[in-house]
């Protein structure tokens, strides 16, 4: 199995937290997180500044819904010829 690394975008939680509006991730700019089959490996959480922060202690169980959706539908990012792999998104 493959490790990848998948950004959450930004457009991602703004929607996720219209549908979801009791989310608790309303400081959460992006999340980068890391997986190999299906299994988290680690979780970092990003504020609108692009600035690393804690995870956030209201969020119930919206971080775990939006993680899981990402590992099963996030999009390879294209990569250009010969460079490093710029990942997923989702």
């Amino acid at each position: 199995m493959k490790l990848r690394v998948i950004t959450i975008e930004p457009r991602t939680i703004n929607l996720f937290r219209a549908t979801w509006p009791c989310s608790g991730l309303s400081s959460i700019g992006h999340i980068v997180i890391a997986e190999i089959g299906g299994e988290l490996i680690d979780i970092e959480y990003f504020d609108k500044e692009y600035t690393s922060i804690d995870e956030p202690t209201d969020s119930g169980e919206a971080i775990s819904a939006l993680v899981s959706a990402a590992i099963r539908c996030a999009n390879r990012n294209p990569q250009p010829c010969r460079l490093i792999d710029t990942g997923w998104t989702y």
